[in-house]
């Protein structure tokens, strides 16, 4: 580096802090800036309880990262930076990692890997319902689904225009130089079996 002059670079905070974060969600048609606890806080007030359920469920049991307490109560992080970004952004939304997790069981696990450009899980709930979660480069997650979760927490089928709107939003955060990544689900119902493979995302 002795003989470097400008280095040029769109992910500095990773580079320089070793520290990646959330600026910008869109959630139930909604874009919004989410760095800050308050920022967070807000957003998960705009949208449906039972949304926000859903999303805090899918950072907390799909991913490779963990949230655990050590000496002195004091609350650590551990993970890639992409998973600690999400896990800090779960918690900022009021999000109890423990909690979601004890609530869940982990049934089949996907890692990420660089063909697919996703990871999944599959989880089963207490009411031994199982789920599927997937996340991963944006363009693929978001051409494996279907349908989308609207304001008033509705599902609905994903047509050309929301389609087209979801990938302009998606368009507008990479040119911000910001790494998007998108989160999907599937309800799977009430089987499953361990040799089927994990579904796209919903």
């Amino acid at each position: 580096m002795g003989s470097a002059t400008t280095i040029c670079s769109d992910k500095t905070g990773t580079l320089t802090t070793d520290h990646m974060t959330v600026v910008k969600a869109c959630f139930c048609e909604q874009a919004k800036e989410v760095n800050g606890s308050d920022a967070a806080i807000i957003f998960a007030s705009s949208i449906p309880e039972s949304a926000v359920k859903l999303l805090l469920q899918s950072i907390f049991t799909n991913t490779g990262g963990e949230i655990v307490v050590g000496k002195g109560n004091k609350t650590e992080i551990l993970g890639t930076p992409t998973e600690t970004a999400l896990l800090e952004f779960g918690s900022s939304l009021g999000g109890d990692f423990q909690e979601v997790r004890q609530a869940s069981n982990v049934v089949i696990v996907e890692p990420f890997n660089s063909t697919k450009k996703r990871m999944g899980v599959v989880i089963e709930v207490p009411e031994g319902h199982f789920w599927a979660h997937c996340k991963g480069a944006s363009e693929i997650v978001l051409d494996s689904c279907d349908k989308y979760i609207k304001k008033d927490g509705e599902v609905v089928s994903l047509d050309e225009e929301s389609t087209s709107h979801l990938k302009n939003i998606i368009e507008e955060f990479a040119s911000e130089a910001l790494r998007t990544l998108c989160l999907a689900y599937f309800e799977i119902g009430d089987e499953f079996s361990l040799e089927a493979r994990i579904p796209s995302g919903q």
